[in-house]
């Protein structure tokens, strides 16, 4: 098997001259840029047009279409490099075409392409996959269902490697309406093809405490108390392990009626095992907050910052429809 263990800037030095793609003949062929996503379904009025293909160093990258169950479209992305097993990946599409493609180096020689595809609908969803480039091989990581219409890695900590910072969605809905609601940022790496949580690490802090700082106002400062804002603002201090610090004014608060009425549910209602059919119902904000950031794993059993262990399961609430992350 050909070991494939070169970086970005290798694969570029090779040139982008492949002369049997594996997409169709007909398929449109472009030149794929480093650490950019692009609009795969530009041009394509309907999901008849002609299929895509993008080249990078010696990949290729070929986007398919066909018609599925019940008449749903059907995407595929086929990756292909000489000398390792072709690999697919597939996603239903929606109303219209639309999607995004691209390649990041989340680790030294190990090429990561993100592929999306856009699934329509109200708040949703970028259906997400990721295929690295390791030395065994190519390796599929489902990202799950990404709300919104677009995804951006980005360098937050400045070491030079990309990082996937998604908006954690199981937020939304919780405490407020989808418009209102400030969820917590979860930061993700790929290691081996593998997608990792890695929020905790503390060479994230200081991108944690940007964005707790850019919510407070809304947690006790000049905007005031707000339902959703402070939802998001202890979760992020949960992260930062400073929520023993901040709850109690929130619950101070909470008691004395500073908050807004009109910025969140008058109930909170949380599922109390897997298929939501036993649920807990209250009207006391900081109770409903203890028991979901519990439950989500942002707090220990005894509803304190768990120490220094990572409780939060790589992956977690991405199934699209319930507990799903966002990137916005």
């Amino acid at each position: 098997m050909r070991r494939f263990g070169v970086g970005i800037a290798a694969l570029l030095a090779l040139g982008f001259a492949i002369t049997q793609p594996s997409a169709p003949a007909a398929a449109e062929i472009d030149e794929l840029p480093p650490e950019t996503m692009v609009d795969w379904s530009e041009a394509m009025t309907d999901w008849t047009a002609a299929a895509r293909s993008y080249t990078f160093g010696d990949l290729t990258l070929a986007i398919t279409t066909k018609t599925g169950p019940d008449d749903i479209p059907v995407v595929m992305l086929t990756a292909s490099t000489p000398g390792e097993e072709d690999v697919s990946v597939t996603a239903d599409g929606g109303y219209s075409p639309y999607g995004q493609i691209g390649i990041y180096e989340f680790e030294p020689g190990k090429p990561t392409i993100l592929f999306t595809v856009y699934s329509g609908g109200a708040h949703c969803c970028m259906q997400t996959s990721a295929v690295t480039l390791t030395d065994s091989g190519f390796v599929v990581a489902d990202v799950g269902y990404i709300d919104g219409d677009t995804i951006s890695p980005s360098d937050i900590d400045g070491d030079g490697a990309p990082e996937l910072v998604l908006y954690d969605d199981r937020f939304n809905y919780a405490f407020s309406a989808y418009a209102f609601s400030r969820p917590a940022q979860r930061v993700f790496q790929f290691v081996d093809g593998e997608m990792v949580d890695v929020t905790r690490e503390e060479k994230y802090a200081d991108y944690q405490r940007r964005y707790l700082d850019e919510i407070s106002p809304g947690c006790g400062g000049e905007d005031g108390w707000l339902i959703a804002e402070c939802a998001g603002y202890l979760a992020t201090a949960a992260l930062l392990g400073t929520f023993e610090e901040e709850f109690p004014k929130v619950e101070a608060a909470w008691k004395a009626g500073k908050f807004d009425p009109e910025s969140g549910w008058t109930e909170f209602t949380w599922c109390l095992n897997d298929d939501c059919s036993k649920t807990e119902v209250t009207t006391d904000f900081p109770q409903a907050l203890l028991s979901r950031l519990t439950e989500w794993g942002y707090l220990d059993a005894a509803g304190q910052t768990p120490g220094g262990a990572d409780p939060i399961a790589p992956g977690a609430g991405t199934d699209g429809g319930k507990d799903k992350l966002n990137a916005r």
